[in-house]
């Protein structure tokens, strides 16, 4: 009878009958790293290296996984055996910054900077960076400069530009070059058939987005702000929204329905990887809206690092009003 079929079915099957030959784990950590599944694709290149120690690309691609998984202090210890002889030393010095720059050593990704070929548009980004993280915006704007004469227009320059006027409280400078990038991003989108081109990271035009959002609530533009951000939840057909777009709108439309706004920061918080904004904002909600138990609840159960993620004049009202 034709419904009698044999099926195969799968057995269990454990790490240990993957092969562990070279070009299995190569192939598993490509994968795993056009996967977003950094933390696997490192522990495949970590095998890779200890298989091919000779190879440099795979200590490359170790140290690369570990940043992208924001595992920092392990890619700080892995960069750290790299030798002035490489022929990859450029790029390992540049992930050496980086991860040195996401843990906050700030003086030590400058230093490593400094080893950096200094006309390399990477080395001039990165530096760049530090310098915002430093505060010292009107450095990072001259560092953008040197790097758009090099690179060109590109919408990656524009926004950082205009984020950096943004903290200066440039607002009028900042608005132009997001208006820029939107309106780009508009006139492409009438001639491509890809409707969502735009959502790739090179466009930065949902970072513009929220950008322009925070300039008009900070003019007092209100309804401009919401329409902002409505503008690109209606981009995204409310589905898959980063994590700084869902804040963002919860900020701006509180007053419309604050129970919403703190459903979408608590849900933020849940994560690991929420804006650390996040924190600081929804305390707040809860003090003004007379959510005393819930905002004691939440101050208690993040005061190991409730500190490191708010001001310090924002930390002792929360503190003393919770108190």
């Amino acid at each position: 009878p034709l419904n009698n079929f044999f099926f195969l079915l799968p057995t269990h099957q454990t790490n240990l009958d993957i092969p562990r030959t070279r070009p299995a784990l190569s192939l598993l950590a490509y994968c795993s790293y056009h996967n977003q599944d950094y933390a696997r694709a490192a522990e495949f290149y970590e095998e890779l290296v200890a298989l091919c120690p000779e190879t440099e690309e795979y200590q490359l691609y170790f140290t690369q996984s570990l940043v992208m998984a924001e595992s920092f202090l392990d890619a700080t210890r892995v960069s750290s055996a790299i030798t002035s002889s490489s022929s990859l030393s450029q790029r390992w010095l540049l992930l050496k910054a980086q991860a040195e720059l996401e843990e906050g050593l700030l003086s030590a990704s400058s230093s490593t900077l400094a080893r950096c070929m200094e006309d390399d548009p990477e080395t001039i980004l990165s530096l760049a960076a530090v310098e915002y993280r430093a505060g010292k915006y009107s450095n990072a704007l001259e560092k953008y400069r040197i790097a758009k004469e090099i690179m060109g227009n590109l919408p990656m320059l524009s926004y950082f530009t205009a984020l950096c006027h943004y903290k200066l409280g440039q607002y009028d400078l900042a608005m132009d070059l997001v208006d820029g990038i939107i309106a780009v991003m508009r006139e492409e989108q009438l001639g491509t058939d890809n409707p969502k081109f735009w959502q790739q990271e090179s466009t930065f035009v949902v970072e513009a987005f929220n950008l322009k959002a925070a300039l008009c609530h900070e003019e007092k533009q209100y309804h401009a702000a919401k329409d902002v951000l409505k503008e690109l939840c209606e981009l995204h057909d409310d589905e898959n929204l980063d994590t700084i777009t869902i804040h963002n709108d919860a900020i701006i439309n509180l007053e419309k329905d604050p129970s919403v706004g703190m459903q979408k920061l608590s849900y933020l918080l849940s994560n690991a990887s929420f804006p650390p904004e996040t924190l600081g904002n929804l305390l707040t909600v809860y003090v003004s809206h007379g959510q005393e138990d819930a905002s004691a609840e939440l101050f208690e159960s993040n005061k190991q690092h409730i500190n490191g993620l708010t001001p310090p004049v924002l930390y002792a009202y929360l503190n003393a009003t919770i108190l």
